[in-house]
């Protein structure tokens, strides 16, 4: 950062309406590393910070990474049982909060699982003057050109951040990222076969997403190295907030998990051409966009072009970047291999499981045996499912965890979304099985669906053109399987704004256990 001209515009504050300059965060940066040390804080520790993106998050992470401390941005809406769950795997030795989440820092500190901790400090309110006196605590001029970081002396074996999974399917796990991990992340983020769009000086970046999610850290790192301005919001910038954003601060790359970009685009006029005409560069990642965020997408953003992302944080970043398939050609230095259930190789257009090799080495999830995640010559099985076409372009199929096994026969969730989404009037499609008892194998197979926001169509109409639509693409024993239809209002979100599989999942297990009607009936949505 300090290579960068001082006066370089590196941040604007959307909620404050406030600019930060490289010489702004080099400055506060090295402020808040020199009162790290000064608190007792070494190399190794790490330091949790549970808010939203505020003001003093690039000065946080920085002044940490300075004294050779290990950054955790935490997922503030996980219950109070997960939380402390991940608290103790993490083993923070100083947390940063907001007063909004007071309550549940407090409930934390009530429990006796927090060994390593040291210090906590409300950042905002009434009580942040300590914050500010022990923290941000001014040093003389002269201090800041003579400041020397810590240094890394293996920075491919050294963690430099803790990231949470999406908790998708569980309480979210606790990866470590090395600092070589995350710069290859950084620098590979919107890179593309068609090389479109790279960064330059007249960029300007935005995550929609939560902060603890990879991209804003990616981002982060992005403008501080490359000098490029970003916009920070203090929440997921979805509906008319996000919408607000983009059009005050014309940005023109973002990136999103499909259902938030999505809440911004029905925000939209039909006619609207010129609200996100700033944009050049739509990456959406988390999970595959349906045809109809796709088609709106490229509706309202006539200047830019959509690619998803496939990628997870456990390789700081994406693993394929394409405009038309999930997946794609694969980034530099990332490996995939295909699979079969006995962990051996599988050829072109054969389906199994994905295990990726990364340009610098995954350093698995803290707090967890590892051995189950890698394959003996270092592959990390990632929990995907997919195939290689015979041009060696990747495909994503599935979750492994989500396939659908009734008595021999595999159903593809995503395969049958896929079909069912090419009809009109199906705005999302989540095919869903769940096992019908403790002690069975079989599952009862649920297709939830949403409606385009305007569809006049009736629900017994297109309930009758999706069967039809499946018969004619389906084998009959597939068809089979899928023993029920559900039309639903909205998708349940986890909190980093994925469809919630598991949500469904519970749904479907209660409707068919042996209880009474009216429990059965119950729907959550």
């Amino acid at each position: 950062m300090r290579s960068l001209d001082p006066n370089t515009i590196l941040e604007y504050h959307y909620d404050l309406k406030k600019e930060k300059s490289a010489r702004d965060i080099c400055q506060e940066s090295i402020r808040v590393a020199l009162n790290l040390r000064r608190l007792g804080l070494e190399k190794g520790d790490v330091v949790v910070l549970f808010t939203g993106y505020t003001y003093m998050t690039s000065a946080l992470t920085f002044g940490a990474l300075l004294i050779g401390a290990v950054v955790n941005f935490f997922e503030v809406q996980l219950e109070q049982e997960g939380l402390i769950d991940v608290m103790a795997t993490i083993e923070p030795s100083i947390i940063f909060y907001e007063e909004s989440f007071r309550h549940k820092i407090e409930s934390y500190l009530d429990q006796k699982k927090r060994n390593s901790l040291k210090y906590t400090f409300l950042v905002d309110g009434a009580e942040a003057d300590r914050f500010r006196e022990e923290v941000l605590k001014a040093s003389s001029e002269s201090i800041y050109p003579n400041f020397r970081p810590m240094s890394t002396i293996n920075p491919q074996e050294d963690v430099a951040f803790i990231v949470l999974t999406s908790g998708s399917t569980g309480t979210p796990k606790a990866i470590q990222l090395s600092h070589a991990a995350v710069l290859n992340g950084m620098y590979i983020w919107w890179a593309n076969t068609d090389n479109y769009e790279q960064l330059n000086s007249e960029s300007v970046l935005f995550s929609l997403s939560p902060l603890r999610w990879i991209s804003q850290l990616e981002l982060l790192l992005q403008s501080a190295i490359l000098g490029v301005k970003r916009i920070c919001a203090n929440r997921a910038a979805t509906g008319s907030y996000g919408l607000s954003i983009l059009k005050e601060t014309q940005p023109t790359h973002i990136f999103s998990v499909p259902s938030f970009f999505y809440e911004v685009l029905l925000e939209l006029a039909d006619d609207d051409r010129n609200s996100l005409q700033s944009l050049k560069f739509i990456q959406l990642g988390g999970e595959y966009p349906s045809k109809t965020i796709s088609e709106k997408a490229k509706l309202h953003a006539l200047n830019a072009r959509l690619y998803y992302s496939y990628g997870m944080s456990e390789v700081s970043g994406s693993i394929t970047n394409d405009e038309h398939i999930s997946g794609g050609k694969l980034q530099p230095g990332y490996q995939v291999q295909v699979l079969n259930d006995n962990l051996e190789p599988l050829g072109c257009n054969e389906y199994g499981r994905l295990a990726v090799g990364t340009p610098y080495k995954f350093l698995g999830y803290k707090g967890l045996e590892n051995t189950e995640y890698f394959l003996p010559n270092g592959m990390f099985l990632n929990g995907d499912y997919g195939y290689f076409d015979r041009d060696n372009i990747l495909h994503l199929l599935a979750r492994y965890a989500d396939l659908i096994r009734i008595g021999g026969i595999v159903l593809i969730p995503n395969v049958v979304e896929s079909l069912v989404m090419s009809v009109p009037d199906i705005q999302i499609a989540r095919l869903v099985g769940s096992a019908k008892s403790d002690e069975g194998t079989d599952q009862a197979v649920c297709l939830f669906l949403t409606l385009q926001t305007r569809s006049m169509t009736s629900s017994q109409h297109i309930l009758e053109s999706v069967k039809r639509v499946l018969r004619s693409k389906l084998q009959p024993y597939e068809f089979n399987v899928i023993h029920h239809v559900e039309i639903i209002e909205k998708f349940p979100l986890t909190t980093c704004g994925k469809i919630d599989r598991i949500a469904l999942a519970q749904w479907v297990r209660r409707r068919y256990l042996p209880i009474d009607d009216e429990v059965r009936c119950k729907s959550d949505f």
